[in-house]
């Protein structure tokens, strides 16, 4: 018997390269279930409904062209921008998308990290500190919450408690300690979030927050727009 009938060197070759063929395809299948499974995460505090919204998506009239545009414009300018943006406006108008959309394209565009919430959601996750079966404390949340690079706090002005408000300020000081940026919508203005929030001269947190939130964002009051979700 043939030395080349024990050992087919061609055959070896072909066995090795279609085992390195099924490798790589495995290593392949992998890394995109990976990347699949982090982008969910990424955009996982993003409202579902606005996951796959544009700006474009949106109908624009004269009446909310400039705030949509200033919207756009900071998006294309976030690593020279310095502060947020707040949107203060009646009901409807369109705020929560317009903000949702806008971290959706940073996400995308900047691989920002994106916390997205309500207020009363965001209370709702610092109140399960009470729970004895946690060992998180009210700071641990607040933390966490301020690790990402963009927090949003959807719906300002829901409440008016103290202690809720006493943790509100604690985030946005956490925000601007860590050098974030926060957005926020709320259906009221600085003097009406004043007014709900019982500012007194024994009760300073509310113009606390308005000061905090003046350092930290840009505050745009918006009038006469109809919704253009």
């Amino acid at each position: 018997m043939r030395i080349d009938d024990l050992y087919d060197e061609e055959r070896v070759k072909k066995l090795r390269a279609e085992k390195e063929r099924e490798l790589q395809k495995r290593i392949n299948e992998t890394y995109l279930r990976y990347h699949k499974q982090q982008n969910g995460l990424k955009y996982s505090m993003i409202p579902e409904k606005y996951k796959k919204a544009e700006f474009s998506d949106l109908t624009i009239t004269k009446e909310n062209q400039s705030m949509v545009e200033m919207v756009v414009r900071y998006v294309k300018n976030f690593d020279r921008m310095r502060k947020g943006i707040c949107l203060m406006g009646s009901c409807g108008i369109g705020k929560t998308s317009l903000i949702a959309i806008a971290c959706k394209k940073l996400i995308e565009e900047k691989d920002k990290k994106v916390y997205f919430a309500t207020e009363q959601t965001i209370l709702e996750e610092v109140k399960k500190t009470f729970n004895n079966m946690t060992t998180d404390e009210v700071e641990d949340v607040i933390r966490r919450i301020c690790k990402n690079d963009i927090i949003v706090i959807d719906e300002l002005g829901t409440t008016k408690g103290h202690w809720d408000l006493g943790v509100i300020k604690r985030i946005i000081d956490g925000v601007i300690d860590g050098n974030k940026r926060l957005f926020i919508t709320t259906n009221y203005k600085k003097s009406e979030l004043l007014q709900k929030w019982e500012q007194s001269e024994t009760n300073r947190t509310p113009k606390q927050i308005v000061d905090r939130m003046n350092e930290a964002m840009d505050l745009y009051e918006i009038s006469n727009v109809k919704s253009f979700r």
